[in-house]
């Protein structure tokens, strides 16, 4: 089914809203049906168990809470730890969050440069990049930082984490950087003719990276450094984000000048579809543990595709896309232009996702 959020059920959200006020908790129609939290506090009924990590497969998007706002601010990347806490970017800092109500654990605020990349350790550490030209490690326990990794010749667009802590940097001299978990560098290449701007890593260390360059190349390099495979047929006029779906393993890239969202396969890098209903750049891309895939960018719509490229819904962002992390229930943690964080509940016919 294929539904645009441009239509939205807001008379319907509304009037459940007024019922869970009065103590009811359940709004129902012949065609939908939301299940609310409790008023003491948000908790997912998600599923049709209502297991409290059960995804929420839901068929619409509903706004919950504004978490960050801040006039004048740059949030590029939002993440979630596996104990559920949320970690963005506040233009230089870096902030981590409780996920039961959104306050502040720490702030990081040593770091000199605006945030372009952040990435999880195996640890539960905060790997950061950005205009300083270099790579942060942050204790994610307490925010301090751990070390610096000097060795990018350019502002770093992109950072990704393999299992064993090695970490991967690409970077504005068109280079992928390789240090061990210590920070100490390991290797660079030169493959790319652009702007690194995406990396991510699979569960053998090997690295897939993208760039901005006009052939819109994707490359795949071993851990020790050797190219496995480059492909670049899948975009033209370059590439602005790369996710690897945990479940699948699959490759889900976004474009830059033309904004299609490609599925390829990470063994062979050969695309198995793609997806044309954005009207620009692809900034943000997340997966969840259906293989549902959720897009966002410059064209201020979050879109929900199916794993086989269908699209499920449409959301007007209002403001560009620049992030997005998913909770295993389905809820999205979504960071957009103009300086907010804002969490939104996927609804469904049996659920609600928090």
């Amino acid at each position: 089914m294929k539904l645009d959020y441009r239509i939205p059920l807001k008379t319907l959200v509304a009037a459940s809203v007024a019922l869970a006020l009065s103590g009811v908790a359940l709004a129902e129609s012949p065609s939908y049906r939301v299940i609310l939290p409790s008023a003491s506090g948000m908790v997912s009924t998600g599923g049709s168990a209502g297991g409290e990590d059960e995804l929420c497969d839901g068929d619409e998007l509903m706004e919950v809470a504004t978490i960050e706002s801040g006039a004048k601010t740059q949030i590029n990347a939002v993440l979630r730890t596996a104990n559920g806490n949320i970690v963005h970017n506040v233009q230089s800092g870096v902030v981590k969050r409780s996920g039961e109500d959104y306050s502040v654990i720490w702030e990081h605020t040593e770091h000199p440069g605006i945030i372009n990349a952040m990435a999880l350790g195996p640890s539960g550490d905060i790997l950061v990049g950005g205009r300083d030209e270099s790579v942060w490690r942050i204790d994610g326990s307490t925010g301090e930082k751990v070390w610096i990794y000097g060795n990018p010749n350019g502002r770093v667009y992109s950072i990704a984490v393999a299992p064993d802590g090695s970490v991967y940097a690409g970077d504005r001299s068109d280079r992928l950087y390789k240090a061990d978990a210590a920070g100490n560098h390991q290797w660079n290449r030169f493959t790319h003719s652009g702007n690194v701007v995406a990396a991510v890593t699979d569960q053998s260390g090997n690295v897939y990276s993208a760039s901005l360059s006009s052939s819109g190349r994707i490359a795949k390099h071993a851990p020790e450094g050797d190219l496995l495979w480059e492909n670049e047929s899948l975009h033209w006029r370059g590439i602005m984000s790369l996710h690897m779906d945990e479940f699948s393993g699959a490759l889900i890239s976004g474009g830059d000048d033309r904004p299609d969202l490609v599925k390829s396969d990470p063994e062979t890098g050969q695309e198995i579809w793609r997806y044309t209903g954005h009207s620009d750049k692809i900034r943000a891309i997340a997966t969840d543990s259906a293989g549902n895939i959720y897009s966002g960018g410059d064209d201020e719509t979050i879109r929900k595709i199916s794993p086989s490229g269908e699209e499920l819904w449409v959301f007007e962002a209002v403001n560009t896309v620049r992030a997005i992390a998913v909770h295993p229930t389905g809820t999205l943690y979504v960071g957009i232009g103009g300086g907010t964080v804002r969490s939104f509940a996927q609804v469904g016919e049996a659920c609600t996702s928090n």
